[in-house]
């Protein structure tokens, strides 16, 4: 937004000035680099293709219902998310999204060894409520 205001305000300004200076005096601005560099985004493409390959699959699948346990998890994520979007606007669960991956990892590695113990706990919790319901 930024870099587009100055460019906006550097053209309508060298347009003032082209009467007054000439056009060859006002120097035109230089953004840097080019912005992509094509040899290091061909080295990814097929990590990308692989990617996308694979959660375009696990998707189809969620829809065909090729697997009743992970259509009915996707259909509860939805039903949650649809859930929060009826709670909080969308610009303020975007604004919590964008500001939790700024504060977790922060959080995670100031008090990591608590989380941990925290998470083996419930992961072992989990795992009595599984064995004794029988899975």
């Amino acid at each position: 937004m930024l870099l587009l205001t100055a460019s906006f305000l550097f053209e309508n300004g060298a347009k003032l000035l082209e009467g007054h200076l000439g056009k060859e005096n006002i120097p035109q601005p230089s953004f840097g680099l080019e912005p992509f560099n094509a040899d290091a985004i061909q080295a990814k493409v097929p990590q990308l293709v692989d990617f996308l390959n694979e959660n375009i699959t696990k998707l189809r699948d969620i829809v065909t219902c090729k697997d009743n346990k992970t259509t009915l998890r996707a259909i509860g994520v939805a039903f949650c998310f649809y859930l929060l979007g009826r709670i909080f606007p969308d610009l303020v669960l975007f604004y919590l999204l964008f500001l939790s991956a700024f504060i977790l990892p922060k959080v995670y590695e100031m008090n990591k060894e608590q989380i941990d113990a925290a998470a083996a706990q419930a992961q072992e919790r989990i795992a009595e409520v599984r064995s004794s319901c029988g899975h």
